[in-house]
């Protein structure tokens, strides 16, 4: 798609590249995640609660959005539980962007998936069976 575009000669500058993922759940995700929201030094329980952050990272910044009460289209039916949104982007060092679109999308993805993997409890995250790269 990027050879495509750039084949297009129609884009003069690249000022922002950015990945989004939206991640959905049947239940209450502050049950499983190591992000703590408190008022009064007690912890938030709220059957609607919404945090909005934007957290930097190496090089890209994302913002984040958690909600225990979000509706979402999943295959054409609504469906209400919990959401973890973390759109991921870079707004700097793009002069060369389309030479180096592989790795910077690549650099992009994987910072997403350090912030999303780091709001999740380490006993959550076993239940999903997760399969490493070798090294």
């Amino acid at each position: 798609m990027v050879e495509t575009v750039r084949g297009l000669d129609i884009v003069e500058a690249v000022e922002r590249v950015g990945l989004r993922y939206i991640n959905y759940f049947g239940f209450d995700i502050f049950s499983q995640a190591k992000l703590l929201v408190s008022l009064g030094g007690q912890p938030l329980k709220s059957d609607e609660t919404l945090v909005r952050a934007i957290m930097p990272g190496k090089r890209f910044k994302s913002l984040l959005h958690v909600s225990n009460r979000a509706t979402i289209m999943i295959e054409g039916a609504p469906k209400t539980g919990s959401v973890i949104d973390v759109d991921t982007s870079l707004e700097s060092e793009l002069d060369d962007f389309f030479d180096k679109a592989v790795d910077i999308v690549e650099e992009g993805h994987t910072e997403e998936k350090e912030v999303f993997f780091s709001l999740l409890t380490d006993e959550y995250i076993a239940t999903l069976n997760p399969e490493y790269p070798e090294k």
